[in-house]
């Protein structure tokens, strides 16, 4: 896994050694590299680029609207009485909503935003950590929504953003979890530190926005609404509160230092039609068509064209080639 591709992070790619053979950009932006190898053997690739962390509108299709408001796993609370706990929590703080599901949708703007502050309180007040963990990149000890209920005051972040998502969902808010690295630059420690937190569907903004309920409780600072700097994620999961999973890696393998060099995309690409056997005359040709990616940012092929001067010529191909993501130095065949 390397760092993903969203709306609010782009990758630029410097060096890739060695090149995978096959990369798959999923739903999310989660970008995976893929090796192929013997028995008993093993590969030690290097990466390295510069993120551009940047927040810009997203679209949401309906399906992604009904996928990111789905609870499931991790992300679904046994039984009723939580809810019904959580709407009684938000009436208190001023918020007229009901303990049904879907519930949001029926509030105005105002009392919308009232009930992100509110759910995001009422997780706070539901769990409570010991501290951060620094062991893996994944906590060990993450228990999903319902059981987090049961251990609370030994919460690690991801119990944090199981229940919040699981209430977030419930009453009809998109959400999603992401795993990511906080760096030093961020301010919260005096080291960068992997971390998991929420990012909530913002209809007026178009934009995803990030919870962290888990860094503010064991900080005891405010942060509902801060503008969050210095955090890179590696995975996001919207469909499966378990899957895709993060390879893993240590610490020492994971280097973050901010630049001052300014980075734009380089989309470049070169491509080569390879005939075989082709005869005088024939009306049909085989062969290969290779497409190399010469710039420094990922390439998604949704749509090939083959042109024998300005009339476009007809062609089938065996490969899928729209399932394949063409990173910087790859060459597609």
């Amino acid at each position: 896994s390397v760092p993903v591709w969203s709306s609010n992070q782009k990758v630029f790619f410097e060096e890739i050694d060695p090149l995978p053979s096959g990369v798959v950009l999923d739903h999310d932006g989660n970008i995976t590299f893929n090796y192929e190898l013997s028995p008993d053997s093993s590969v030690k690739a290097k990466v390295v680029g510069h993120i551009l962390l940047e927040a810009s509108e997203a679209q949401l299709s309906q399906d992604d609207i009904s996928t990111s408001v789905a609870t499931e796993g991790y992300w679904e609370i046994d039984g009723s009485s939580e809810y019904k706990r959580a709407a009684l929590f938000l009436q208190n703080q001023g918020v007229q909503i009901s303990s049904e599901r879907g519930s949001y949708g029926e509030l105005n703007s105002s009392q919308k935003k009232e009930f992100i502050r509110g759910i995001y309180r009422y997780v706070l007040n539901r769990l409570s950590s010991e501290g951060l963990s620094e062991e893996s990149i994944e906590n060990p000890l993450r228990a999903g929504a319902t059981l987090a209920l049961e251990k609370k005051t030994s919460a690690v972040p991801e119990d944090y953003s199981d229940l919040l998502i699981a209430l977030l969902r419930y009453f009809g808010v998109p959400s999603r979890m992401v795993t990511g690295y906080v760096a030093e630059e961020s301010g919260f420690k005096t080291s960068g530190f992997f971390h998991s937190w929420v990012e909530y569907w913002d209809l007026e903004s178009a934009q995803w926005v990030i919870l962290d309920p888990a860094l503010d409780d064991t900080n005891e600072l405010d942060l509902f609404a801060h503008d969050f700097r210095g955090r890179v994620a590696l995975l996001i999961r919207s469909r499966s509160s378990i899957s895709p999973k993060l390879s893993y890696f240590l610490q020492e393998e994971f280097s973050l230092s901010p630049s001052s060099k300014a980075v734009a995309p380089t989309l470049d690409s070169s491509a080569a039609l390879l005939a075989e056997n082709a005869r005088v005359g024939s009306k049909y040709v085989n062969g290969q068509i290779e497409i190399t990616n010469d710039g420094n940012s990922p390439i998604q092929v949704d749509e090939l064209k083959l042109l024998h001067g300005e009339d476009e010529v007809e062609f089938s191909s065996i490969f899928n080639y729209q399932d394949q993501l063409l990173i910087p130095g790859m060459t597609m065949s």
